[in-house]
């Protein structure tokens, strides 16, 4: 079942990659990233080498809302095993740009050994030199960040083998049936977090249900995050004893999850005496127009009211700056906002829109928000 699930994902890969280049456009995965969608990781992660314990946490989050959600978790893990190299992978430019942020790389201890005199390297065995190796108070760092590999056996064996893993972590829920069966060969213990199902996804499932079952045997741990996800997750052939409620790791994300932008701007918005605030967040394409034309007649009532924009895909927030320009509203970037009070303050006294065209400022801008759409 595994032979024909690879050959019909690479017949799909042949079919849709033009449709998937299309919609990628401006949002290209640089050349680098399609060879480590192979399998092949960057040379920063030094040669394959047998001394490397396999001991190495892999944290997989397919982009910036799952990114976020896992942070915190990243940082616990960091702090209980510190001896321990923790990579993460990614699908979206949008959630690596996020890691990059909020969980910046640090050289993993292979390449730091090899750098140091390769296999009798003297920080051979003590695979925290790579999380030593950060700039004093940066955020913790982690051990390499790369896109996943397309769920072929031998991309996923290669990447397993070179990273080492005893555990593999995946946000909310990405049943990839090769990664999964290659990381329980290795002897990964595999663990869903914030992990959802929806009914939807349940029905879809379902109809393949021996080989999910099948693919679900790989699976040590499921961390649901309401009760009905579990149930879920059991009727679609998770033993009972493997499924937990742990809640959302998003309501965990503490204030060093966040940016300072909710501070800045409560103090900005009140010193130019604007509202109520209104966030319309993750918009799509279809959706923008209307919320436009929602707005005109929500100003006619409240002037000083503000419409804080953030678009689903940061590849389209010039094509949404260039809606806002033809709509007539003013608008500021959220990236032209000066940095310091006084400045910010005068910025938002007239502008009737704010065009949040940043990566992971979203959840701080509920903070501020009277209405939430």
């Amino acid at each position: 079942m595994f032979l024909i699930y690879s050959l019909l994902l690479t017949l799909g890969v042949i079919v849709t990659a033009p449709y998937y280049l299309w919609r990628l456009r401006g949002n290209i995965i640089s050349g680098a990233g399609w060879r480590e969608r192979l399998g092949f990781l960057p040379d920063s992660f030094g040669p394959p080498v047998r001394h490397r314990r396999a001991g190495a946490i892999w944290v997989h989050a397919v982009s910036v809302g799952e990114t976020l959600a896992v942070a915190g978790l990243v940082r616990e893990l960091q702090r209980r095993y510190p001896d321990r190299e923790i990579f993460m992978s990614h699908v979206t430019p949008a959630g690596r740009a996020t890691g990059e942020s909020r969980l910046p790389a640090a050289p993993p201890v292979a390449a730091i050994c090899d750098r140091r005199g390769g296999r009798g390297g003297r920080d051979r065995d003590n695979p925290g030199a790579a999380h030593a190796a950060a700039p004093s108070g940066a955020a913790p760092a982690v051990a390499g960040r790369f896109y996943v590999p397309l769920d072929w056996a031998c991309s996923a064996r290669r990447v397993i083998r070179r990273i080492r893993p005893a555990a593999l972590i995946i946000v909310e829920t990405e049943l990839w049936p090769n990664l999964l069966r290659a990381a329980h060969e290795f002897g990964s213990r595999v663990v869903l977090v914030n992990a959802r199902l929806s009914d939807r996804s349940l029905r879809g499932y379902r109809l393949f249900g021996p080989f999910m079952r099948r693919v679900l045997e790989n699976v040590d741990r499921v961390c649901a995050q309401t009760q009905r996800d579990a149930e879920r997750f059991r009727l679609l052939g998770v033993p009972a004893g493997r499924v937990v409620v742990t809640g959302n790791l998003k309501f965990d994300a503490g204030p060093s999850e966040v940016s300072r932008l909710p501070c800045i701007l409560r103090k900005a918005l009140t010193a130019s005496a604007r509202g109520p605030v209104v966030v319309a967040a993750s918009t799509m394409t279809d959706e923008e127009p209307l919320v436009l034309e929602a707005w005109k007649e929500v100003r006619r009532s409240h002037p000083r009211a503000l419409l804080v924009l953030a678009p689903r895909h940061p590849a389209r927030f010039e094509t949404v700056a260039q809606l806002l320009a033809r709509s007539g509203l003013s608008f500021v970037r959220r990236t032209a906002l000066e940095a310091a009070d006084q400045g910010l303050a005068s910025q938002l006294d007239s502008p009737q829109i704010l065009l949040l065209n940043t990566i992971g400022e979203l959840p701080g801008i509920f903070e501020l928000a009277d209405v939430v759409f």
